[in-house]
This record gives structure tokens, sequence and C-alpha cells, in this order.
């Protein structure tokens, strides 16, 4: 019988919890630590660890975009281009293993996550 992880107990709780404006800053967080990650590999030339933390980033930000509320218009239209040029850049980085690009792609993501915790506290 396994001992249950105190922080993963506490972590799988707060996520169960959590509102959505927070799942959404949670999902951001996970994803600047993927390129975090990614960069830091690439610098060491650690090619599979820069393709897997990079592909993670891929696919947080196809949960971003899959999770946009299409009903607010022209915000999700411009989201959505935003995650997608975000999703296209971090293949282009994956494939040339440059962190210059995962660097603009952090850059982008946390003005992003900035304007998206300002809008959570004012609507909340």
């Amino acid at each position: 019988m396994s001992v249950p992880n105190p922080y993963q107990q506490y972590r799988q709780t707060m996520i169960m919890t959590a509102t959505a404006p927070t799942l959404v800053t949670m999902t951001m967080d996970a994803f600047l630590k993927e390129l975090d990650r990614a960069r830091q590999a690439i610098e060491a030339q650690k090619w599979d660890h820069a393709h897997d933390s990079l592909t993670k980033a891929q696919e947080i930000v196809l949960a971003l975009q899959g999770a946009l509320d299409r009903r607010v218009g022209e915000l999700a239209a411009r989201l959505d281009a935003i995650y997608d040029y975000m999703y296209r850049r971090l293949v282009e980085a994956n494939v040339k293993k440059d962190a210059a690009i995962v660097e603009e792609i952090r850059r982008l993501m946390d003005n992003l996550r900035d304007a998206w915790v300002q809008a959570s506290r004012l609507a909340g």
C-alpha cells in the first residue's frame, strides 16, 4: 500500500476547487514552466528533454485554445489567433531547437497571463 503524497493531495484539492479563471492561470503557469524547461534543455543541448517540454507546451496551448468560450466573439477570436501563432512557433522551435523562439513565446504568454490575471481581478 502506497503512502499518499501530501503535496499531490493538496494540488489535486486545489485544482478540484479552483475557479475557472484560476484554472486558466494555473494552465498558463504550467505552460511557462515547460517553456523554461525547454529553453534550459536547448541551451544544454539535451534535445530529447527539449522536445518533451516543447511537446507538452504545444499540448497546453491547444488545451487553452480548446477552452475558449466562443460566445465572447471578438475576444475569443483574438485569443484563438494568438494561441494558433504560439502553437506554430512552438512547432518551429521544436524542429529547429531554437531558444530564441521559446523566449519569444514565453514573453508573449507572460503578457497574456498578466492581462488575464488583471481582468480576472476586475471581474471578480
